[in-house]
């Protein structure tokens, strides 16, 4: 082991995003913080284009030449994008020659996160700087690394300080790039956590150690490692939104910038202090400098995890990142056993209490320094206790410190559980004079990957713990040898065993080892998986989280090839990773379709699958392939190519932006002329429903035109020939299957996507009617009592209403949502496309009624499975009809209404069956419920909305929703606790006024006073006033989701438009204000469902004079 004969430096990693506001006495306390702890630099994490940089490197600068501090730049290439090179030499030559800007043999010392696509760019900065490049390039790993352009960086450094799935850190990365560099200069990081929550960078991971010592298990890496590193970069000094920071806590951008729309779920930094992971650097530090350290100060840390990862939310954490193609964890696998450490710096040995919710737990220290002076450390599994935490330094019995740290066990907002751990620290009172010291000590317990562990313990013990193989785990003096023997070991099989067989045999333990070893020389030959590597998944399937189309496809690909996000899919088998088969050329603005957008974790599945070939667009979006232009026609649209701008295909802009960015407009409108010309010269020719100009279809000539793939047949439901969407080729028709320009990209898949719309509905609707004929039995057993007529009677318009409350909100949804601001901010266009909707529906009603009048009797009654049948097949034929009225080129005005603007440039509204399903009964039940109720009843029985009025105790008003539940008699009793079905009470959350759903005279027969009085007879067990049957069952759990409110919000709204009164007409589904309305509010549309305002006693007095006098009804009886 080195011996310490050259000085070493150490880091920590600045963040300057994070020091916005910020003032030189700012960073004076931070550069000071950081002194007492022995840190020598900060590496200024800088981002490109980042209006901190200016004022706050002036700041940083000034701060450290008045405190003898030093500072370098660490560029930041993945946070806004990469550094212009004329930008990285400015800022080094500006600064590279102060005093304050560290060195490396008088050349400024220069490092990167990431940025190993332009590595290029640094033969022409050190050139022009004279600077000394160490970059963080780990996600090419260091042999790759150390290649790029030419061998470019002088040394490098390894981002990788965290350990993995919530084990124990490791060194196996580390050995890789000692081996690699083979003695240039190795910056080795440092960490001591690592969880960020940020939505607003789609990041939402940790990687733990389930003891939650990696801050000391890393130290010992450090002590122990082989060669020394010359850097250590501690990481990171204030990045909170990753939970690593060891500065004190400040507000954070990730949670205080009011800008960041997408924030996360709990603040998981305000008030958690990593004091104590701060204040063990003094020791660490000068034990990695000089291998001494002297000790003036005792003190006790602590480290923790707050909240119960079993009992509080996750917040879709996960242990490990599929975006590094590792295998996910929830944090329950791994956190579920609760751990706290506790480390002490001591001049002499003393003991260490910890005491959770009063309760003394058994401790103890893990590791103690050989000579009794240095870092002490233990941990604790604290199980299921909770409650306040005490951690007690004792000596000698007697107290000497004390942290009284924050509760363990609760939850933190809402409901989550947050994954920052608490770190703090307490001071012994008084100062002491010891030095601590490792020099001379070796590794003295070692471990090691899977077959390793074993062998690696016994080599370990005594100072052999090569680091490629093995991983030390605490440090001391160094033990007696074993006597040698002559015996000489091999490895088996596995080369990496050889040295670690050869010492073995040679010291007396080849019966230890014998599973791996070998006393003869046998061939041996790398393993196809390296076990120092951790597995990663090579199979998997959607864990049912997202119903979209192709997610179980998309899981399959992504999980092959060990991308398996823990959020949408589940893998089913892991091994050795398989290389993706790489770019596609999709390009920028690949991820989720327009539907699914908001899901950031399948946009995530969808860039990931699409990048690397394989992107079902019913489910994903390909992305931007525009850009440049070349030599074509005279007509601009023609001169642009396929990789021109970064609108025409990014999701983040609206289909009119990306229209008029490909200048499709003008491509659309001289289509649509070619084409008329066309049709003029080739008169139409119509058979089978298939009309063609010349034998070619509207759609032929238009893409054959736009010099775009030709054989789209878009006349026919279903028909997959219309659907693809085509990539934009230049190369095209000499290519693949395309089309060669913008324009005709936009217009091609417009074409696919409102073909796709309509393809879907039908297979959605096939689907829907199968299992909506379920709802024949379930209707009538939910809402028709025993022994009634199964057979209800239904009128031909509450027949257009139900197909109008099935067809119209979703033609509505892919119009408003797959168009986007397109349809709520263009008024020509919404006007059009409204109109659109308003006749796809008017047209279906026709087949709706021409397929229902060809029964026998319809007109008078209706079984429910033939309404569905007939349903359906009046929507099939409305689909047929309008992919012909849109396709066939009679008249082209409908689809120019469509097209022009780039309304149809977004993916389609994908239907499922489910959904389509889930509107059938929904529709159907609102639809039928008042006819299966008074199948169920007398002429003179009627569903009523009670009021409030009346129904409280001694006959008073109840006005307010809360006061309806509080009451529970008078009139109320008699609605709500009837020994029959009790009336439904909803409330009407916009107003908070309190109605009841009931059924009034039931079976009822009044008995006039020469009988036995003024009373009713109902019946045993029944009340006058009840709930009408099966109305329990609506509670948003059955069809389709129906809940109360949904019926309640019909009828208000029909009460409000007629001016406050009872009495609205009967909806008209052939009325295009009554289809808007069904579109827009489906089965809360005014009317839809609706029954009669009134107040109990207004009610009852009605009924009584109608059934015991004879009055005539009211035109809203029983109300007025």
């Amino acid at each position: 082991m080195s011996q310490w004969v050259i000085r070493r430096v150490n880091f920590d990693a600045a963040c300057v995003g994070n020091t916005g506001g910020w003032s030189q006495a700012d960073w004076t306390s931070e550069i000071q913080l950081a002194q007492l702890v022995g840190i020598d630099a900060f590496a200024l994490n800088i981002a490109a284009n980042d209006s901190n940089n200016t004022p706050q490197l002036a700041n940083a600068f000034a701060a450290a030449g008045s405190k003898g501090f030093q500072l370098f730049f660490s560029f930041d290439y993945a946070g806004h994008g990469p550094w212009a090179q004329g930008d990285v030499m400015a800022l080094i030559k500006q600064y590279g020659s102060a005093g304050t800007y560290f060195k490396r043999n008088g050349k400024p010392f220069v490092s990167t996160f990431e940025g190993p696509d332009n590595a290029a760019d640094w033969v022409n900065i050190k050139a022009q700087t004279g600077c000394f490049l160490i970059p963080d390039w780990s996600s090419y790993g260091a042999a790759a690394a150390l290649q790029l352009a030419n061998g470019v960086a002088d040394g490098l450094f390894n981002w990788a300080a965290w350990a993995w799935g919530g084990g124990a850190m490791n060194t196996y990365v580390d050995a890789s790039y000692m081996q690699f560099l083979n003695g240039k200069p190795y910056m080795m990081p440092v960490s001591p956590w690592f969880y960020t929550n940020l939505p607003q960078y789609d990041k939402n991971w940790m990687w733990s150690t389930m003891t939650l010592d990696l801050w000391e298990q890393r130290w010992i890496e450090v002590l122990t490692a082989s060669p020394q590193p010359d850097y250590i970069e501690i990481i990171s000094w204030n990045d909170f939104g990753e939970s690593h920071y060891i500065a004190g806590v400040r507000p954070s951008p990730p949670f205080n910038d009011p800008s960041v729309t997408k924030k996360p779920p709990v603040d998981y930094v305000t008030g958690m202090s990593h004091d104590g992971w701060r204040a063990q650097l003094s020791a660490w530090i000068q034990l990695y400098k000089t291998g001494t350290a002297s000790i003036k100060q005792e003190f006790v840390t602590t480290a923790y995890l707050l909240n119960s990862v079993n009992n509080c939310k996750d917040g879709g954490t996960s242990v490990n990142t599929a975006s590094q193609l590792q295998f996910e964890y929830p944090p329950s696998a791994v956190l579920n056993s609760a751990f706290l450490s506790y480390t002490a710096v001591l001049g002499s040995s003393a003991d260490v209490t910890v005491i959770i919710g009063g309760t003394a737990l058994a401790t103890g220290w893990t590791t103690k320094p050989a000579n009794g002076v240095g870092v002490y450390h233990g941990t604790v599994n604290i199980g299921t206790h909770t409650g306040s935490v005490q951690v007690q330094l004792r000596r000698n019995n007697n107290v000497i410190a004390t942290i009284n740290g924050k509760s363990i066990g609760a939850c933190a907002a809402n409901g989550y559980a947050t994954f920052n751990p608490y770190s703090d620290v307490a001071v012994v009172p008084g100062s002491i004079s010891a030095t601590a010291s490792v020099v001379g000590q070796v590794c003295t317990a070692g471990t090691g990957a899977q077959g390793f562990a074993t062998i690696c313990s016994i080599t370990c013990a005594y100072g052999y713990c090569p680091i490629g193989a093995c991983v030390c785990t605490q440090i001391g003096p160094q033990k007696t040898y074993p006597t040698a023997t002559t015996l000489t070991g091999y490895a088996k099989s596995d080369p990496n065993y050889a040295g670690l067989c050869s010492w073995c045999y040679t010291f007396g333990f080849a019966s230890q080892v014998s599973a791996w070893c070998s006393s003869t020389q046998q061939p041996t030959s790398s393993p196809l998986i390296s076990p120092f590597l951790p597995f990663v998944c090579t199979a998997g399937k959607s864990n049912g989280a997202v119903a979209a189309p192709s997610v179980d496809n998309l899981c399959a690909f992504t999980c092959a090839h060990g991308y398996c996000p823990l959020s949408l899919c589940l893998c089913s088998s892991t091994g050795a990773l398989l290389i993706a088969p790489g770019s596609s050329g999709v390009g920028k603005g690949v991820g989720a379709a327009a539907q699914y957008a908001d899901n950031q974790a399948l946009s995530d599945l969808c860039a990931f699958a699409c990048n690397n070939g394989f992107c079902p667009f019913d489910t994903c979006y390909p992305g931007a392939v525009f850009s440049g232009e070349v030599a074509g026609s005279d007509q601009p649209w023609y001169k642009i190519n396929c990789s021109h701008g970064t609108l025409v295909s990014d999701v983040l802009y609206t289909g009119p932006q990306r229209w008029a960015d490909a200048d499709a407009e003008p491509a659309w409108q001289e289509a649509l002329s070619f084409f008329q010309d066309y049709k003029n010269a080739h008169p139409p020719v119509t058979g089978g429903g298939h009309t063609t100009y010349n034998g070619a279809e509207l759609s032929q000539i238009i893409m054959d035109h736009l010099h775009a793939t030709s054989d789209r047949l878009c006349q026919f439901v279903p028909n997959d020939a219309c659907n693809t969407i085509v990539p934009c080729d230049d190369q095209f028709p000499e290519g693949a299957t395309g089309v060669s320009t913008p324009a005709g990209y936009m217009i091609t898949n417009s074409f696919a996507n409102i073909h796709m719309l309509i393809d879907e509905m039908y297979n959605a609707i096939n689907d829907a009617v199968q299992e909506g004929n379920g709802l024949t039995t379930e209707v009538v057993d939910d809402f028709v009592m025993g022994g009634q007529a199964a057979n209800l009677a239904l009128q031909l318009d509450i027949v257009g209403l139900l197909f109008s409350l099935v067809a119209a909100p979703f033609w509505n949804s892919w119009l408003k949502n797959s168009m986007g601001t397109s349809y709520r901010n263009w008024e020509n266009t919404a006007g059009t496309l409204k109109d659109a909707l308003d006749g796809i529906v008017s047209n279906g009603l026709d087949y709706i009624k021409d397929s229902l009048e060809s029964l026998d009797g319809v007109s008078k009654a209706l079984a429910f499975q033939a309404l569905i049948t007939s349903m359906g097949e009046g929507m099939i034929k409305t689909l047929n009809s309008n992919a012909a009225l849109l396709f066939d080129g009679k008249n082209t005005s409908t689809l120019n209404g469509l097209l022009t603007g780039g309304s149809a440039a977004a993916n389609s509204l994908h239907i499922s069956p489910a959904e389509m399903t889930n509107n059938f009964y929904k529709a159907m039940v609102v639809i039928t419920m008042p006819v299966a109720w008074a199948a169920n009843a007398l002429p003179t029985a009627v569903v009523v909305w009670f009021t409030g009025k009346g129904m409280g105790n001694g006959n008073s008003d109840i006005t307010t929703c809360n006061g309806a539940e509080a009451a529970a008699s008078g009139l109320l009793d008699s609605l709500v606790l009837g020994n029959d079905v009790p009336a439904r009470f909803v409330c009407d959350t916009a107003t908070d006024t309190p109605y009841w759903l009931g059924y009034i005279g039931r079976n009822c027969d009044w008995l006039p006073p020469s009988k036995v009085g003024n009373t009713w007879d109902c019946g045993p067990d029944a009340s006058l006033v009840q709930g009408p049957t099966g109305i329990g069952n609506v509670d948003g759990t059955k069809f389709g989701g129906l809940t109360m409110e949904d019926l309640l919000i019909s009828s208000l709204k029909a009460f409000r438009n007629n001016g406050n009164k009872n009495g609205w007409s009967a909806v008209d589904p052939k009325n295009q204000a009554v289809v808007a309305d069904v579109a827009d509010s489906g089965v809360q549309a005014a009317g839809v469902f609706s029954a009669p305002f009134c107040s109990y006693v207004e009610a009852m007095t009605n009924f009584k004079n109608t059934v015991a006098y004879n009055e005539p009804r009211s035109a809203n009886w029983p109300c007025n």
